[in-house]
């Protein structure tokens, strides 16, 4: 999947034109072992000052990669960070009244397509669904992919002097840098 993609012409009147485009891509493997990755190709023509023109064809080099094994199909991430708010902020809230939980998940060289999902607790006592959901990749300068994934769950009461108790958000992560497993609430 491409990431980024940019271009940059450089002209000058005593040399011949030419174009730099640079494409960035994140790769996700699925499956353990050693992958190959073929390289760019590109096609062209290049004009001559005599006026003819010239094809040529050009690949870059294959780039092997050895991928390790994933058995519990973990979350792989460099670092993965979660935060919650909840709004209102008071003890006590009315019939009818919405609370909501926005739950931000940041990670770090990883897709969006990995974070886990948010399943929505069965609450007879509420009204549940999902309010609205945000998803952003950012390819940084350093390189690094930054994921994020917010999710607002809204809960309104239908009854007054109920309990709300909501189930944490508890995953696991896996470190590649350091082959530890984490968990995160």
């Amino acid at each position: 999947e491409k990431v980024t993609s940019r271009v940059s012409k450089e002209n000058s009147i005593s040399q011949p034109s030419y174009k730099t485009q640079i494409r960035e891509y994140k790769i996700i493997f699925h499956k353990a072992g050693e992958n190959v990755i073929k390289g760019p190709v590109i096609q062209g023509i290049i004009k001559t000052p005599g006026g003819t023109s010239k094809t040529f064809d050009q690949e870059g080099e294959q780039q092997k990669i050895n991928i390790k094994p994933n058995p519990n199909n973990d979350l792989v991430s460099d670092n993965i960070t979660i935060a919650v708010q909840w709004t209102p902020d008071e003890k006590e809230v009315s019939v009818g009244q919405a609370i909501t939980r926005s739950i931000t998940i940041r990670g770090t060289n990883n897709a969006l397509s990995q974070f886990p999902s948010m399943e929505l607790p069965e609450m007879p006592d509420y009204d549940v669904y999902v309010e609205k959901t945000k998803e952003s990749e950012k390819l940084m300068k350093n390189k690094k992919l930054i994921s994020t994934l917010i999710v607002k769950q809204v809960f309104v009461p239908k009854k007054n002097h109920t309990t709300f108790n909501v189930p944490d958000v508890k995953f696991t992560w896996l470190n590649p840098n350091d082959g530890k497993k984490k968990d995160l609430t």
